[in-house]
């Protein structure tokens, strides 16, 4: 983002948008140590990396009832599920993994979806940063509503006392 700053010549209200962006990002990576010790506290697992409801399909199937599949598998790795928790009924999650993880308190599970909501506009400010060349219009609708979901994210962030403003 500092490099499209740089060398796009955009207009005011733009770079208001794009500075601001990169203000929270400058903000999160002075906290990131606090998400990492957060995030170490849980349990490794099979993580999707892009699991959001245009990526999964309930069907129901004659013999076995509900089938579930998953598409889009490109992120999969193994570590945290913070993302994939994003897009989850934490209380149905928990209820399923409670006896597997037994620390692990619907709380700590919503604080997991919260970071993983954090990585998710990150990987969107990137992602829209890299179309601001030659026409950034449309990726500057998208970086200002990610910039105003990141604030929101943020204030979240440092009501539960994880990580101060």
């Amino acid at each position: 983002m500092a490099q499209a700053l740089a060398v796009c010549n955009f207009r005011k209200e733009e770079s208001m948008i794009v500075s601001g962006a990169m203000s929270q990002c400058m903000w999160l990576e002075s906290h990131w140590n606090e998400l990492e010790k957060y995030s170490d506290r849980m349990p490794r697992t099979f993580v999707h990396g892009d699991f959001k409801p245009k990526n999964a399909l309930v069907r129901r199937d004659s013999h076995s009832g509900a089938v579930f599949t998953s598409y889009d598998w490109e992120m999969s790795g193994w570590g945290v599920p913070a993302v994939d928790l994003a897009h989850v009924d934490i209380v149905a999650y928990h209820s399923v993994l409670k006896e597997l993880w037994s620390g692990v308190q619907v709380e700590d599970l919503k604080q997991l979806a919260l970071i993983g909501k954090i990585f998710r506009r990150l990987a969107a400010f990137d992602w829209e940063s890299e179309k601001f060349d030659p026409r950034w219009e449309i990726a500057m609708e998208h970086m200002n509503l990610y910039k105003a979901d990141m604030a929101g994210l943020i204030q979240v962030l440092c009501g539960s006392n994880h990580a101060s403003a």
